[in-house]
């Protein structure tokens, strides 16, 4: 899909009119798109996003570890800096979206996170993530994030006067149709 044809798509959607079809262009179908830095699939899962983008963080952390390391003569504070200017955005990025994803998913990205603020703090394998946030003033963990920002996105979308973007807040169990993955 060109990138013109998947605009139109988008610019059908989020029109304010409910449109019975939208514009007639002929879609190739994929496993996965990617769209505006988020993979989406075609099950909605989020697993092939999460999994890219974890790849990715530590991509930059590899890149970062040289400032990382317990003896890299940087201060604490300018580490923790380091982490919330470049790694945590591409944690955090379009996660209204992609926080539809099943818990475990999300928890790898919270591992992946973890990881890293520990390889930052020096931090010994016996204490635990909440203390290490905590003393870093770091706010909520990731899930907690991740629910506040999903639960933000579906308000929005209930009170969209699109009808297409209506249907996309029912979730199963609440009225609309039930999910089947298989």
């Amino acid at each position: 899909m060109t990138f013109a044809r998947s605009l139109l798509h988008l610019t059908w959607l989020l029109m304010r009119k409910c449109w019975s079809q939208p514009p007639s262009l002929e879609i190739q179908h994929r496993p996965e798109v990617k769209y505006l830095g988020k993979i989406i699939d075609r099950r909605l899962t989020w697993k092939p996003h999460i999994l890219r983008t974890c790849a990715t963080v530590r991509a930059k952390c590899k890149k970062l570890d040289w400032l990382f390391r317990p003896r890299s003569g940087l201060s604490l504070t300018a580490k923790v800096r380091l982490f919330k200017a470049i790694i945590s955005p591409t944690l955090t990025w379009g996660v209204n979206i992609w926080g539809t994803a099943c818990n475990s998913s999300i928890k790898k990205m919270e591992t992946c996170q973890s990881k890293i603020l520990r390889r930052i703090v020096d931090s010994p394998w016996y204490v635990r993530d909440v203390t290490v946030y905590r003393d870093q003033h770091q706010g909520p963990s990731l899930c907690t994030t991740v629910n506040r920002f999903a639960e933000r996105y579906r308000a929005w979308l209930v009170a969209n006067s699109n009808c297409l973007a209506i249907g996309l807040a029912n979730l199963p169990g609440e009225g609309g149709q039930e999910a089947h993955l298989r």
